[in-house]
């Protein structure tokens, strides 16, 4: 009996208690682990917003009235893995003037197809092409000649600023390659009273046209 009763005196503590002794131990190492969790998927945001998308500060007011200067826009990269570009895009692009800069430009001809200036008309393969978001008339600046005709390489585009008061584009570039094209503008995130979404214009294939 009285080693059943030495038996007993020995039990350890409840097992309860143990336990709560563990969960209060680990406590603070479980607060650091989510820290770190939350960083790391931070950083995993950040990584996967910047594959899929660019962004860009407009700078002067070569796509007014679209765009005003200062503003803040948004594009997104995957659109062109998925799709080429098209006609009447709104794209953020490479600055041929500026490796390290971007710009904001649309897209008026296609690979392959023959472009022309003449006057305040642009034509695309001898069709005049209908642009209703141009600021101002299309103008030649005097520093270069007063028509322009030009045939794209099966991987160059012409792009054009919506205000063509400014001649900082294929006028003066000339034609660009695709791979200069980062992705297609589709929204104005900044200054705040300026959020909106870019619309972009859409043409008809010019066979239908």
């Amino acid at each position: 009996m009285e080693s059943t009763g030495n038996a007993e005196l020995s039990v350890e503590p409840a097992s309860g208690e143990t336990v709560d002794a563990e969960v209060i131990g680990a406590s603070p190492r479980l607060w650091w682990r989510s820290l770190a969790e939350i960083a790391v998927m931070v950083l995993i945001i950040i990584f996967v917003a910047n594959i899929l998308a660019v962004q860009t500060e407009m700078v002067g007011t070569s796509m007014s009235p679209a765009l005003n200067a200062g503003d803040e826009v948004l594009a997104s990269r995957i659109t062109y893995v998925l799709l080429a570009p098209e006609r009447g895009d709104v794209v953020i692009m490479r600055d041929p003037l500026n490796p390290n800069g971007d710009v904001v430009r649309r897209v008026i001809g296609l690979p392959g197809e023959r472009v022309e200036i003449r006057g305040s008309q642009v034509l695309i393969n001898g069709q005049p092409l209908v642009e209703d978001y141009t600021g101002n008339p299309l103008t030649v600046s005097s520093n270069l000649t007063t028509s322009i005709q030009i045939q794209l390489q099966p991987s160059e585009y012409y792009v054009l600023g919506d205000n063509r008061l400014s001649i900082n584009d294929s006028r003066s570039w000339g034609p660009i390659p695709g791979a200069d094209i980062l992705g297609r503008a589709w929204l104005v995130y900044w200054p705040p009273d300026s959020i909106s979404a870019i619309q972009q214009q859409r043409y008809a294939p010019l066979s239908d046209r």
